[in-house]
């Protein structure tokens, strides 16, 4: 059975939705571990942490667009985004001092 034009079109769409949602979890996580390796100089973590929480924006964003994915292909785009999620929320707390932490660094001062 042939394809009609919309439908062509909507495969080609959806597979380059998924490419897109693929690379930009690829680079979240991997500015997310850039991150983590530089996670006692917050000045450079901070950029790649801005970079992984885009990438993680753009990601959750494309996955529900896909309209026709195989299920397998959907779970492995969830779990890496999930997986990023994980990674800034670790990075999240790097990033404030406990308030302990902050009263001694006060107390320094």
């Amino acid at each position: 059975m042939a394809l009609c034009r919309f439908d062509q079109l909507r495969i080609k769409t959806d597979r380059q939705l998924i490419h897109l949602a693929t690379q930009a979890l690829a680079r979240g996580i991997r500015e997310a571990r850039q991150a983590l390796r530089a996670a006692d100089v917050w000045a450079f973590t901070e950029g790649h942490q801005r970079r992984a929480k885009k990438a993680y924006a753009e990601a959750s964003r494309l996955i529900p667009l896909v309209a026709e994915i195989q299920e397998h292909e959907r779970n492995r785009l969830e779990a890496e985004l999930v997986h990023l999620r994980d990674m800034l929320d670790g990075l999240l707390v790097l990033g404030h001092p406990s308030p302990v932490e902050d009263r001694i660094g006060r107390a320094h001062v």
